[in-house]
């Protein structure tokens, strides 16, 4: 899967709109939406294991 469809589907599983998703993982909102439309990321492995953090910590 790749990081733009795994961060979409867990901001979606996890309720959350760009807006809220964005501040969760403290990076910007435009990164976000990049992220999402499938452009490059230099951080991906690091978000994806804040997103694995953020999945642990709230139980989703």
């Amino acid at each position: 899967m790749e990081i733009s469809e795994a961060l979409k589907e867990w901001r979606k599983r996890a309720g959350l709109t760009q807006v809220t998703a964005a501040a969760a993982l403290h990076i910007p909102l435009p990164t976000l939406r990049a992220i999402e439309q499938g452009r490059s990321f230099k951080y991906a492995e690091m978000l994806l294991l804040a997103v694995e953090a953020l999945e642990s910590r709230h139980g989703r």
